[in-house]
């Protein structure tokens, strides 16, 4: 079972933007799975990411920060890092200074940070530790205004979100589930609403977990815990124990920001001022007035 405890609810509403609530069953495969902690300086400690302090909220765009510091003081802040990490002999896969933006909720300006990426073999508590190892080396060289991140490479490349097949048990339920998550829940004040995807860090989009996904209000600084836990015990109820559940902040752009379907799984060459048409429509051309009808490579029938 995970919980989730916060010692600081500014800080946590800052680095967790994105997961503020979650219940998750698969912790093999769901970026939100296990305790997320924020102490009382901002530091995260969770699952498959650590540091402060303050993090952007994930999915985040990296960008260079190359403007910002010269070749030498970019050289002796990756080797302050590096230090920390043999020294607690840690092996990790890059060590770079870059600049890190929410991708839903952009920060008016980008947030200067040392992100060190880690296999995927998470320690939370030492990841936390480290981290916050780094910057206290960082604050004595005088390397002011540098945020630590240490991540899981997986959950750095991204998350990815996708369909729920029409074959999977969830599926045929989800009206009279969503109906009766609304009707059961206390506090939903803050709510936007409700939606169920395959959600993770898994290239392979049919191996993240299915995700009963609620969205809130960016304004909200609540956790969501109880609520979490509420919905999993009606999703059980359901004979749907498997299914995660997280509350995640709403913003401007679309929840799926992977792209869902290949390019390699369209049928021609798409040209820009032609219309979508019917699958197997015999117009050849057709302007879209029905239904869409897309099959992912490992589908054998279409869904609408």
């Amino acid at each position: 079972m995970s919980s989730s405890s916060v010692a600081a609810k500014s800080s946590f509403s800052q680095v967790s933007a994105h997961s503020m609530g979650f219940y998750s069953t698969s912790s093999d495969s769901s970026p939100f799975d296990g305790p997320v902690i924020v102490d009382t300086n901002g530091f995260l400690r969770s699952a498959l990411r650590a540091g402060g302090p303050y993090l952007c909220s994930l999915p985040a765009l990296t960008v260079s920060t190359s403007s910002h510091f010269d070749a030498d003081t970019v050289y002796e802040i990756k080797g302050y890092a590096a230090q920390v990490l043999r020294r607690i002999n840690l092996q990790y896969q890059g060590i770079r200074l870059v600049g890190r933006h929410f991708k839903i909720d952009p920060e008016p300006e980008q947030v200067t940070t040392l992100l060190v990426r880690m296999p995927n073999q998470p320690q939370p508590k030492l990841w936390y530790r480290t981290a916050k190892e780094i910057h206290q080396l960082l604050l004595r060289h005088l390397h002011h205004g540098i945020s630590v991140e240490i991540i899981e490479t997986d959950l750095f490349n991204g998350i990815y979100c996708s369909s729920v097949e029409s074959s999977h048990s969830i599926f045929p339920k989800w009206k009279n589930l969503v109906q009766e998550i609304v009707a059961r829940c206390p506090n939903k004040d803050e709510w936007l609403g409700i939606d169920c995807f395959r959600y993770g860090t898994n290239p392979r989009r049919s191996s993240n977990p299915v995700t009963a996904i609620i969205r809130v209000q960016k304004t909200s600084e609540n956790s969501f815990v109880t609520a979490a836990r509420y919905i999993h015990g009606i999703l059980a109820a359901f004979k749907e124990p498997e299914v995660d559940v997280i509350f995640t902040e709403d913003g401007s752009k679309p929840l799926t920001l992977n792209p869902t379907v290949p390019l390699e799984a369209t049928n021609g060459s798409v040209y820009p001022g032609v219309s979508i048409e019917i699958h197997q429509s015999s117009a050849g051309c057709s302007t879209l007035g029905g239904f869409v009808q897309t099959r992912s490579k490992d589908q054998k029938d279409w869904d609408k």
